[in-house]
């Protein structure tokens, strides 16, 4: 139960990044900030404890690390809009990939 709700929240988390790489006000992007670093570091600890593979888990974690670098709020990254289209669609296929490949309980091995 816990799996599909992890699911459906990664999908939207996906789906509001696939909508950033559209023209949006201002103030979605500064959301899609937040949303992207909250949901990365969720990520980070959801695949750290369900990941058993420690090639598998160190470059998913670094990834999201990455992803919540570029995105963080505080100290934000200027780049052109088709480069942040890049990265909107970037964060969306992996928090899709996630959404999809996450496994049902903790004792299952990715």
């Amino acid at each position: 139960m816990l799996a599909n709700a992890l699911r459906i929240i990664l999908f939207l988390v996906a789906g509001t990044c696939s909508l950033a790489a559209t023209r949006m006000p201002y103030a979605y992007y500064k959301l899609i900030r937040f949303v992207v670093v909250i949901s990365s570091i969720g990520v980070i600890q959801l695949l750290w404890d369900r990941v058993k593979n420690e090639s598998n888990k160190t470059i998913a974690c670094a990834s999201f690390i990455i992803l919540a670098i570029v995105f963080n709020p505080l100290i934000p990254f200027r780049l052109h809009r088709d480069s942040w289209a890049t990265w909107d669609a970037g964060a969306s296929l992996l928090f899709a990939c996630v959404a999809l490949l996450l496994p049902p309980n903790k004792d299952t091995n990715l």
